[in-house]
């Protein structure tokens, strides 16, 4: 386990900035959430019942929550690296500027359409959402219920920080690892000893932050990864395929709840996180360069706004108009495209001219993709599909 960032493997990012595949993975999840939505609305061609994988939509939270334990992680090991330090006050001012304006303008949207008579929601659930702790509520109202999800990433984000900061990284390696496998043990604890809580199992923070932890521990054991030859042989052979398919075919298994909570949600965690560092050893394999388009990338940046607004439209159980396809997924998406532009993108600008980032802390980026790894790709059968004789496609 890291004593120190400085051991830990670098991101490259690319000419803006950004990570490379990341933007891409958040694009795949956002189209899931949005077509387990979608399936049941009016005029939607595929109905609910024919989701044979499962549950979408939860997969593609899933997916968000071990890719923001991942960047938060390595974001907060480059600033150790470069710094020497971590920013508390920095960092939560970043957070407050990437997520509350676009939050709390849908929240406030909701409001209004609520004292209009326009949409149906419990001021009790206005006020959780806002707090930030709806996802310890039973009860929730559709236009607010995905709420359960930012909620959990932020309380992620106020205690996360704050441990490796106290415990320094080792300790909190040692923490991470402990949900990631504590997490299991207590859902299904509380399934057994604590019935009346069953209902928000999948949604409280401690029963379901193994999905964020497995992205911190990813983040933070890269290096011993890098240097395992057995999990490189591994990453690099056709047997890597059997990880998505184990996700899916556990996502598809998700409904026989006990096993689920106990085993079911670990393999999927665990297999996202797996696929999550064969993209960023591989980003120029063909799965990362899909990753990497242009319209992929703009959809993985426009995923939280989209995220906040589709709710509002994509509701099987509506008989407006509204949330009627094809309708509804084109107001969802002018919604979060004005939201992104409108709010998102001049609050991020101001952010960084008025709380701009050390300049230190942006060179401690470095290169994610080692020596090792580009010998591994060069054997990879994935990254190479002329020598495999044919196309690659991990996940």
């Amino acid at each position: 386990m890291p004593q120190d960032p400085d051991t830990v493997p670098r991101v490259s990012p690319d000419k803006g900035g950004r990570i490379p595949c990341l933007d891409g993975l958040r694009a795949l999840s956002i189209i899931a959430v949005a077509f387990g939505h979608l399936c049941g609305t009016r005029g939607f061609p595929i109905p609910a019942v024919v989701l044979l994988p499962g549950d979408l939509s939860n997969l593609g939270v899933r997916v968000f929550f071990v890719i923001s334990g991942f960047l938060i992680t390595h974001l907060l090991i480059q600033e150790s690296r470069a710094s020497g330090r971590i920013s508390l006050r920095g960092f939560y001012l970043r957070r407050s500027f990437r997520i509350f304006p676009a939050f709390y303008l849908y929240l406030s949207v909701i409001a209004g359409l609520a004292v209009s008579g326009y949409v149906a929601v419990h001021w009790s659930n206005i006020g959780f959402a806002a707090c930030y702790v709806i996802n310890f509520l039973e009860e929730k109202d559709w236009v607010v219920g995905h709420f359960w999800s930012l909620a959990v990433e932020e309380q992620f984000y106020l205690l996360w920080p704050i441990t490796i900061v106290v415990l320094g990284w080792r300790r909190s390696t040692l923490v991470v690892v402990a949900a990631v496998l504590g997490a299991p043990l207590l859902r299904v604890g509380c399934w057994y000893l604590l019935p009346e809580l069953r209902e928000i199992i999948n949604m409280a923070f401690p029963t379901i932050c193994d999905a964020i932890a497995i992205g911190c521990v990813l983040a933070c054991l890269r290096d011993q990864l890098s240097g395992w030859a057995a999990y490189q042989r591994f990453l690099s052979s056709w047997w890597f395929i059997l990880v998505p398919i184990a996700v899916f075919v556990s996502n598809a298994f998700a409904a026989h709840t006990r096993p689920d909570y106990l085993i079911g949600q670990s393999i999927r965690n665990i297999g996202i996180a797996l696929s999550l560092d064969w993209c960023l050893r591989y980003p120029n394999s063909i799965v990362g360069r899909f990753l990497n388009l242009r319209w992929m990338i703009w959809l993985g940046i426009l995923s939280y706004s989209f995220y906040l607004w589709q709710q509002l439209f994509l509701n099987r159980n509506s008989d407006s108009v509204l949330c009627a396809f094809p309708l509804n997924i084109a107001l969802a998406m002018a919604c979060a495209v004005l939201s992104f532009h409108l709010v998102e993108k001049p609050l991020r600008k101001f952010q960084s001219r008025r709380f701009p980032v050390d300049p230190k802390r942006r060179a401690g980026s470095g290169d994610y993709t080692n020596a090792r790894d580009r010998v591994a790709y060069g054997k990879s059968r994935f990254a190479n599909p002329e020598k495999a004789g044919r196309v690659n496609h991990p996940g």
